[in-house]
């Protein structure tokens, strides 16, 4: 749910498994769940879309990750396409928003983008896994290596604070973090591991 062109409404990504393989996005009235625009999108994934307070949306795909920029004039909204990069793709976690830019993965590579036009500020060949923002740190969570980094969110470039192996190597880690209660929690094929977090 979010607020794009003066209208509260509910945004939703839609895929059709195809062959071949579909993919949208549309806008819904909260009210009457009227369709108030809706635009094909040539990329497929099952990801959620992330709104930005600009009236962007972010779609990571398989492939890349490509925006949408939401305006209303009369009542009218239009979709227009907006900037794209393969340097974040559709992972175990989608990327994540901080201060005008987004981090994610691409592959291998965690990356740092600028939100406002796609351009890739910086990115670390740490291998592929997911993430979660916690405060002004990324914790991000290897799917194979059993590490879970703490990095700081920063466009300044690559930052890592702290790097604790917490699962055992070789089995998937296909979930993200989470965190509660001081706690971050991760978990692999195997086990389930919760990590303290401060002093």
């Amino acid at each position: 749910v979010a607020e794009l062109g003066g209208v509260r409404q509910l945004v939703v990504h839609h895929t059709i498994i195809g062959p071949p393989p579909g993919s949208g996005l549309m806008g819904m009235s909260l009210t009457d769940q009227s369709v108030l625009w809706s635009r094909p999108m040539p990329k497929f994934s099952f990801e959620t879309p992330l709104v930005l307070s600009s009236g962007t949306i972010v779609l990571p795909s398989w492939t890349d990750t490509s925006t949408l920029q939401v305006t209303s004039q009369g009542g009218r909204f239009e979709a227009r396409p907006g900037w794209a990069t393969a340097d974040l793709i559709a992972n175990v976690s989608p990327p994540v928003f901080r201060d005008g830019h987004l981090y994610g993965y691409g592959g291998d590579f965690l990356a740092c983008v600028d939100a406002s036009n796609g351009r890739t500020v910086w990115k670390e060949k740490i291998y592929g896994g997911s993430l979660i923002l916690l405060g002004d740190h990324l914790a991000a969570l290897s799917v194979s290596a059993g590490l879970l980094r703490l990095v700081q969110a920063t466009p300044a470039g690559y930052k890592e604070v702290a790097k604790l192996e917490v699962l055992n190597r070789g089995a998937r880690a296909d979930t993200p973090p989470s965190f509660a209660a001081g706690h971050v929690f991760v978990r692999n094929d195997e086990e389930l591991v919760a990590v303290r977090v401060g002093s």
